[in-house]
């Protein structure tokens, strides 16, 4: 009976895997049914019929898909297209090697599967040299038009011939055309910053807020103290307002006050003398009395602002964009000292006990505090300017 169940089993596994093969070769999706059938047959010695006959299909029809859509495009002009040629060429290959190492492939029935492989040296080499040809042709109408002054047409035309490297290391001049099309693709910036305030703030501190923020990529170069004699666009960043608030002391005064226990009395009775409870005991009363604590609790406040923008020049359209920028520091701290009993401090009036006034930062300090403070938002709103277009 166990015997019979699990023949039973494995006939509904089997079945349930065929259908499923059918499935996909009847969706098209040939190479995955390839793949699934050639993974169930592997290590076994008795292959059912239908396995045979379906990885024969697929394998059929998925060869039969691919060289007749490269027969549609044999005489295209288009790199792209000789690029597709290449990679259904490389799936042929893929599929063929996947099948040669089970042949010669027959059923337990007898039957004997035919497989028409693909001869792909020629056709592999052909595709090649052709998408080769036809992306150094597009590269060299690009690197044209580059000279003409597209930078974006220059940048493409770096990718294009990047693409010919993935096959080749060497190609007519390409070498030159990617270095010529890699220098005229970069976009040269000119930066400046200006201090448009009354306040002295140190170079080397300004030198400082330009250099994190602007840093060279791919396609772009930052160029300072005007060492670019035709950039293609200026950012200036123009520092309009800075201001140091006055140091501010601030007292507040108040008075915590506790009843505490303070021994006890006991209670008489109306003829004076002590009053007795039920057990016989003398009846006490607690005594409480009021305890003060005068807190001084003081606030040093002294704060700093900073604002200005990024203007962002276009030289080849004249086109000027302006970026906002502000930020501020904030110079604060509490101290507090009391007199009186501790007992009748509250949590709240404890909190900056131990605390003593701190000395205000320098006017100085808080410029260098207030720029520093600027490097991450200018940092940010650099990112939103184009100097690439």
């Amino acid at each position: 009976m166990k015997t019979k169940i699990t023949a039973l089993f494995f006939a509904a596994i089997f079945t349930l895997s065929c259908r499923s093969l059918d499935k996909m070769i009847d969706q098209g999706d040939f190479d995955t049914a390839l793949a699934k059938a050639a993974h169930k047959i592997s290590g076994k010695k008795q292959l059912k019929e239908k396995y045979v006959i379906a990885i024969e299909e697929a394998f059929k029809k998925a060869v039969s898909t691919d060289m007749s859509w490269m027969e549609n495009r044999y005489d295209s002009d288009r790199a792209a297209d000789w690029y597709g040629m290449i990679g259904r060429i490389r799936k042929i290959e893929s599929r063929q090697d996947l099948i040669m190492p089970f042949l010669p492939l027959e059923s337990q029935e007898g039957y004997k599967a035919k497989f028409a492989f693909v001869k792909t040296e020629d056709i592999m080499k052909n595709a090649i040299d052709e998408f080769t040809r036809l992306t150094y042709r597009d590269a060299s109408y690009l690197i044209e038009q580059a000279r003409l002054g597209s930078k974006t047409d220059a940048r493409e035309a770096y990718r294009t011939i990047q693409r010919i490297w993935e096959f080749t290391s060497d190609y007519l001049d390409a070498h030159s055309f990617e270095r010529e099309a890699e220098s005229l693709g970069v976009s040269h910036v000119a930066v400046q910053i200006e201090n448009a305030t009354f306040t002295r703030i140190p170079g080397s501190l300004l030198d400082e807020l330009l250099f994190r923020n602007f840093e060279d990529e791919k396609w772009i170069q930052y160029h300072f103290n005007n060492d670019k004699q035709f950039p293609d666009s200026e950012i200036k960043l123009i520092i309009d307002h800075l201001e140091i608030g006055p140091e501010r002391i601030q007292e507040r005064y108040f008075i915590d006050t506790k009843e505490i226990e303070d021994g006890f009395e006991y209670v008489l009775d109306q003829n004076g003398n002590v009053l007795k409870d039920s057990l016989g005991n003398d009846v006490k009363k607690t005594i409480y009395r009021q305890i003060k604590a005068k807190v001084v609790e003081t606030h040093q406040l002294k704060t700093g602002l900073v604002s200005g923008r990024i203007q962002y020049k276009n030289l080849a359209t004249g086109r000027i964009d302006r970026i906002p920028f502000d930020s501020d520091v904030l110079f604060e701290h509490f101290s507090a000292t009391f007199r009186g009993d501790r007992r009748a401090l509250t949590e709240d009036s404890k909190r900056f006990l131990g605390q003593v006034p701190l000395p205000f930062p320098e006017d100085q300090q808080m410029v260098f505090d207030l720029v520093n403070a600027l490097k991450p938002i200018i940092g940010s709103k650099v990112k939103n300017l184009h100097p690439l277009s």
